[in-house]
């Protein structure tokens, strides 16, 4: 669920229980990863480049830049256009989504954004 706090833009991710909060935000090319409230999602895709985060805020898919069986899913004769052997050590743990501090009392969820 998107929400705005002191003018940024947050998500809140029930990942089976346990609330998150992070940046609505890419870290590919900064866009707005979530608009509006959604349910039943295991995966957060960005509406730009389709890259996938998990509800933990961990990087799972990067269609471009992979070569296993997220990669080969353009089709065959665009794969190439698409090709990104020139990235080198491209670690999907360092690229994970801005937490975001959340604590709740009575029912209420307080973020931190500092």
């Amino acid at each position: 669920m998107p929400a705005t706090v002191g003018g940024a833009s947050i998500i809140l991710a029930n990942d089976r229980g346990t609330i998150r909060a992070f940046h609505n935000v890419c870290r590919h090319r900064g866009a707005k990863l979530v608009n509006e409230r959604c349910t039943n999602r295991r995966t957060i895709l960005c509406p730009y480049h389709r890259w996938g985060y998990a509800l933990d805020g961990s990087l799972r898919a990067t269609p471009d830049f992979d070569s296993d069986i997220e990669g080969k899913r353009l089709p065959a004769n665009i794969r190439e256009k698409f090709s990104t052997s020139h990235v080198k050590d491209f670690d999907k743990k360092s690229n994970s989504l801005y937490p975001v501090r959340v604590d709740f009392a009575l029912g209420l969820a307080f973020v931190n954004l500092n």
